[in-house]
């Protein structure tokens, strides 16, 4: 006499979530993103400090697009990396993913806060990765899980 035991969503080690030959693939293909654009935000300020300051006042405008679109692609592309952690159904991995992003976004604002659509550019693609990986079905949604979405989402509401 066999006995079926159904697997429940528990018994899945986080393993089964994604086979590693996928995660593997995802890792590199993010890693290759994020070195372009750090490459590309790069280039760009060495460009905006190459140019004289005569011609930097004249296309203020065309330098702050060009920040805004080079911060909100690094936003995304943290953002998917942080969700790519977040939904491995690892606690641990989970917090400290978010605790990562939470770093993240303070460490921005020295920097972008000056313009706060660039900031908000930035910051609201990680937040908003961080409370969906907390939150998704893929993971347990446990009250350390709720907890942590129900503050990120106090967070982002904030900036």
């Amino acid at each position: 006499m066999v006995v079926q035991v159904p697997v429940t969503r528990r018994d899945k080690t986080p393993d089964d979530t994604m086979p590693l030959l996928h995660r593997t693939l995802l890792s590199l293909l993010w890693w290759l993103a994020a070195a372009l654009i750090a490459g590309f935000r790069v280039v760009q300020a060495r460009a905006y400090n190459s140019a004289p300051e005569a011609a930097r006042q004249a296309d203020a405008d065309g330098w702050r697009r060009r920040v805004l679109h080079g911060v909100s692609a690094s936003g995304l592309i943290w953002a998917t990396g942080g969700l790519l952690l977040m939904l491995q159904d690892n606690t641990h991995l989970q917090l400290f993913t978010a605790f990562v992003i939470a770093g993240m976004v303070a460490g921005a604002v020295p920097v972008l806060a000056a313009d706060r659509t660039v900031f908000r550019a930035y910051a609201w693609p990680m937040t908003l990765a961080a409370i969906v990986g907390s939150l998704s079905p893929a993971v347990r949604n446990t009250q350390t899980n709720v907890a942590a979405a129900a503050s990120m989402t106090v967070s982002a509401f904030t900036i």
